[in-house]
Parts: C-alpha cells; structure tokens; sequence
C-alpha cells in the first residue's frame, strides 16, 4: 500500500490553524476541491454553511470532536448518514491517489492533534448515484490505509512545537472492486484519560472504476461498532501520550486489505 502524508512546514504560508478539524475537502486527479463538494456536510442545516459563510468556530459544533465511539455521528461525521444529496460523487480510478485536507477556511489550514489517521471503503447495497447519496453507510468497512507513529517521540516527521499535517493521501487498491463507496477518514487523537480521545470521521463519495480482480475485500467492520472505548488503540498508556515511547502504540480497527 502506498501512503503518503503531505506536511507544510513554513508558518508564512499558513492561513489558519485549529486543534479541531474536519475532513472537508477531497483530494482527486491531484485537485484539492471545495469543502463538500464530494465530502458529505457534517451537520445537516447549519445556517453559516447554507448561506455560504464560513461556520462561526466559537459556537458551531461542526469542527468539535466526537468522544462517543459508540455514536452514530462517529461513522461518518454530525449527521453525515443523512447529508448525502447535498455532495457530489467523484470518479476515482482504482490504483490512483487519492486523499483529504483537513480545514473549513484556506488551503492553508492545518490540523494538529498528533495521532493515527485511517481509510475505509465501504460499498453502497443500492449501486446507483441515488443509492449512494441517500445511503446511511450501515455496511462493511474495509480499511485500505493507516497511518502510525513516524517513530518513538514523534507521529509526524515535522517540526516542533506543535504536531501538523496539512493533507492525508492514500492510494485505492489496484483492484478494488467497481462500483459506489464511501470513502471514510478517521484521525483519532488518542488521551490516556478515560473518555477524553477525540475522534474525527467524514465520508466522501466516491465511483471506483477499474477492472476489479482482487480477493474478496477484508476483514470488515461496522461504524460504530469496529472497536470500543477500551481499545488499546484508543484509551493508551501515560507513556504514549506523553511520547516517550510511541512506538508501544497499537493500531485499532482490522488489518489492511491491499486488494
């Protein structure tokens, strides 16, 4: 699987930044798009977004964490099972580059909380255009990509004091099955506090087209439902949190299917 995360590094050409973040915007045939042009709104009505202003940070909830694993808003963001119709569907060619930046405002936004960042795919049961924008994403997840600690003290390879990534970018297996998914985007902020891990998830929505070919794709698991509040990879030891040894950090979720 070829994973890559793309990093600014200069403070000059940063035009924002926030410890909170969403998914907003999908990456595809190398072109950041909008915010929500593919990815599904992650609160339904929100009257900055119809109106065509930038939410209010300090009273929206759209950028807030979700801390209930167990909720449905953890499957594909705040009512992201329902804001379908209001995105497009992007055509995406299996074996190509894909990904998503984090941010509401510039395309210099960047998120900071340091942890683990994952892709899943799950495939629509209604394989038309309708069936997928009005699909709640209750089905099998198969996780295509991850990514971990970049070594003992540090998740990312950037510079200190605060932890960035600007973009997530991932490849679709070469032979993913054709067809109509959501494309899921996790990052998990892991705390050694009970309860207090934050969790991030949009979906973007996605036509594969490509010849197909691979093993069934695998082991899968449901949002919510994959793992628990308990998970090691959630709920983690003094140590990690405080990065002297991330290299004790277990990856939650199935193993990868690379087709």
């Amino acid at each position: 699987m070829k994973f890559t995360l793309s990093l600014i590094v200069g403070l000059a050409i940063l035009d924002y930044t926030s410890a909170h973040y969403s998914f907003s915007r999908f990456i595809v045939n190398e072109t950041v798009h909008p915010q929500w042009k593919y990815v599904r709104y992650t609160l339904a009505g929100d009257p900055d977004l119809l109106a065509g202003r930038p939410p209010d940070w300090a009273n929206d909830t759209l950028v807030n964490p979700i801390y209930n694993i167990h909720s449905l808003d953890y499957r594909c963001g705040r009512n992201g099972t329902v804001t379908g119709p209001n995105s497009d569907i992007a055509t995406v060619v299996a074996g190509s580059k894909v990904g998503f930046r984090p941010g509401f405002y510039n395309l210099g936004d960047t998120a900071f909380h340091d942890g683990p960042l994952f892709a899943y795919l799950s495939k629509s049961p209604a394989q038309t255009v309708d069936g997928l924008k009005t699909w709640d994403g209750d089905g099998d997840y198969f996780k295509i990509a991850e990514m971990g600690p970049y070594n003992k003290t540090k998740w990312f390879n950037l510079w200190e004091p605060k932890i960035r990534f600007s973009e997530f970018n991932f490849t679709i297996p070469a032979t993913t099955p054709p067809g109509f998914y959501l494309l899921r985007a996790d990052g998990i902020y892991p705390r050694a506090e009970f309860n207090h891990t934050q969790l991030y998830a949009s979906c973007a929505q996605v036509e594969i087209v490509g010849l197909g070919g691979g093993s069934t794709p695998g082991p899968t698991v449901k949002f919510p439902g994959a793992f628990d509040e308990f998970d090691e990879g959630v709920w983690i030891p003094q140590e990690i949190a405080n990065h002297s040894d991330l290299t004790r950090y277990k990856m939650p979720g199935p193993k990868l299917w690379t087709g």
